[in-house]
């Protein structure tokens, strides 16, 4: 037995009222991490008679999930901690979008599960390439507005092309760029998260419909008062709730 217990329904209680969007966050986030990736599918899609939402997010990485386990894993070691140019560090954000879902299954080139009523379950059926999550998830039409926004709010990298429900979101240029020595995080001898600093490229762009934001690498982190949006590309330092 281990030493502690996750209670789903007090997990979700704890992120009720929080902006759909870090949902397509997170998955966004993993997809963009994986080596190999070009391609990543994002399908938000009322289900009729319900007031519940399906998204899907699928992505072509050679490799797909290394470890399957990590979706159900809190805290565990995280491959991608260390490296300043990947967004992941806690190894946590999956499993509170899978908290707040009435069912979901991921289906990746290691295997495949589903977490429905509160269990887990191993389901048959690997992916030969990349990785897909399918959720569904209680929602108001306004949650799913959320969900949508946040998805035009992703800037994927260059050589990822990014879809929402079929259509080509097209990555916004950069106006500007410049180089500043700014803090971020690494790991030591002990793979223990420490602060450092180091010099990283910023991306500035035009301010979108929402006003302006600090993104790490493509990813949609803050609203900031300023007159441009700030695309940091390295791991910025963040909490547990971005």
């Amino acid at each position: 037995m281990g030493m502690f217990e996750v209670d789903p329904k007090g997990l979700r209680k704890l992120l009720a009222g929080r902006d759909y969007g870090f949902i397509i966050n997170e998955l966004a986030q993993n997809a963009f991490d994986e080596e190999g990736v070009t391609h990543v599918d994002i399908e938000v899609k009322p289900v009729e008679g319900k007031r519940q939402v399906q998204v899907l997010v699928s992505d072509d990485s050679p490799n797909g999930f290394r470890r399957l386990s990590d979706a159900w894993t809190l805290f565990a070691e995280s491959y991608k901690k260390g490296n300043p140019l990947q967004r992941g560090r806690y190894d946590l954000g999956e499993k509170l979008v899978i908290s707040l879902c009435k069912r979901a299954e991921i289906r990746t080139t290691t295997g495949a599960v589903r977490f429905e009523n509160n269990k887990r379950s191993t389901l048959r059926g690997k992916r030969e390439r990349g990785t897909l999550v399918s959720l569904w998830v209680p929602a108001t039409v306004a949650q799913i507005a959320e969900l949508e926004a946040a998805a035009k709010r992703l800037i994927p990298p260059p050589n990822i092309a990014l879809r929402l429900n079929g259509q080509t979101l097209h990555a916004p240029s950069p106006i500007s760029s410049f180089k500043a020595k700014l803090p971020t995080v690494n790991v030591d001898e002990n793979s223990q998260l420490r602060r450092t600093a180091r010099i990283a490229e910023v991306n500035v762009h035009q301010p979108n419909g929402s006003g302006a934001w600090l993104y790490e690498m493509g990813i949609p982190v803050v609203p900031i008062k300023a007159t441009w949006t700030l695309d940091v590309q390295q791991k910025v330092p963040l909490n547990m709730d971005r």
